[in-house]
């Protein structure tokens, strides 16, 4: 089952902020939910890097709801 990937304007925004290696590496991680929103233990690692992504599954659909910077997440959640 493949699941449809949509974006909040808010995540829209902070991509475009973002300098396009890195907003490239958001967008295909956020495409690999895509094929599997469901990760199973053997495929979870350690966050690395400096920005995080804030996503809901709901249905079929994955909604990206923000992006932020490390510390930005640690304050928000």
């Amino acid at each position: 089952m493949t699941f449809e990937l949509v974006y909040a304007r808010q995540a829209q925004r902070q991509l475009e902020k973002l300098n396009p290696q890195t907003a490239l590496r958001m967008v295909e991680g956020c495409e690999r939910l895509k094929r599997n929103p469901f990760p199973d233990g053997k495929h979870v690692k350690k966050l690395v890097g400096d920005f995080r992504v804030v996503f809901q599954r709901s249905g079929s659909r994955i909604h990206v709801i923000d992006v932020l910077s490390k510390p930005d997440f640690q304050k928000a959640y």
